[in-house]
């Protein structure tokens, strides 16, 4: 095994890999709340993508309604399920 001195350009490629993985175990294990936050940051970032679309939604032209009901039930279908799940995780 390779000491951890070691530059990496003098590392086997099995030996760099052993050492990363390592290193990210380590980073995982010190840094445990960072996965809520990096969770929290995801759920925003889908939340303001969802809003992106509605705002979207507003802005579209007239359709005959018996094709826009139809869709318009199903997107919003879909905007209360992300919704949802959105307050469960929260």
């Amino acid at each position: 095994m390779a000491a951890p001195s070691q530059s990496p350009a003098a590392l086997s490629p099995t030996e760099l890999l052993a050492r990363q993985l390592r290193e990210r175990l380590a980073s995982n294990t010190i840094g445990g709340g960072r996965t809520a936050e990096a969770e929290e940051s995801r759920w925003r970032a889908a939340e303001q993508t969802v809003r992106e679309a509605q705002a979207q939604w507003m802005r579209l032209g007239p359709m005959p309604p018996e094709i826009a009901a139809p869709l318009y039930e199903r997107f919003q279908r879909a905007c209360r399920r992300f919704f949802d799940q959105r307050k469960r995780a929260s």
